[in-house]
């Protein structure tokens, strides 16, 4: 199954999930592509900086738990564990950016599924699915 094929079934199954491509498209972009999903269990935040707010996204649930994005990042993240996810400009309150009205200012997920594409010749899959009790990449 090709890397656009998985990503297009992963989405289609679960609403949060991470495609980071590295198809070597650019000499700094590297040779392998990760595809990560989340279940419903599993751990996700968004921030809003229109709103100052964090939100918590696990069990079909969303909790407000924090107005800054650094500091529950902080408090979220376990040793070991392996974190997806971008910030935008707005995340930092000394840079002139305009926070977005449409999208979150930052996501990060923490999947329990991540399977590895190597795009050197044959494309190798790696595939690991983390128990809630050790979520991290190994």
């Amino acid at each position: 199954m090709s890397v656009e094929d998985l990503f297009a079934e992963v989405a289609a199954a679960h609403p949060r999930c991470v495609w980071l491509d590295g198809g070597g498209a650019r000499e700094w972009s590297g040779t392998r592509s990760l595809i990560g999903w989340l279940e419903d269990d599993d751990v996700s935040l968004t921030y809003s900086a229109a709103r100052r707010e964090v939100l918590r996204h696990t069990g079909g649930r969303s909790e407000v738990v924090g107005d800054d994005i650094w500091h529950v990042l902080e408090r979220e993240i376990g040793a070991g564990e392996q974190w997806f996810g971008y910030f935008g400009y707005a995340c930092r309150a000394d840079l002139p950016a305009t926070p977005s009205a449409d999208v979150p200012d930052a996501v990060w997920m923490r999947p329990s599924h991540v399977r590895m594409f190597d795009h050197v010749g044959v494309v190798r899959e790696r595939t690991a699915h983390i128990p809630a009790s050790n979520r991290q990449f190994r």
